[in-house]
């Protein structure tokens, strides 16, 4: 017998993600950005999918700018 692969909604993946906006999910699917399938005309998620998701929404070290001095003493409210 053949295990099926668990698919998950929309909405489901959107409480895994804690995400308030379904269609900010449904939007980045729709623009490529993000993994999903069509069946029976919903989106469904495989486990495999919802990994590329949060690999995909990762920050890295790299991408958040990180102030200079000058730029601290400018504004208080800016940390490292």
């Amino acid at each position: 017998m053949e295990v099926v692969p668990r698919l998950y909604s929309v909405t489901e993946v959107c409480e895994l993600l804690q995400c308030d906006s379904e269609d900010w999910l449904k939007d980045r699917v729709r623009s490529g950005e993000f993994p999903a399938r069509r069946i029976c005309r919903h989106l469904r998620f495989s486990a495999h999918d919802i990994e590329k998701i949060i690999a995909a929404c990762a920050i890295t070290k790299d991408v958040l700018p990180v102030p200079n001095s000058r730029q601290r003493r400018k504004n208080p409210l800016v940390s490292v």
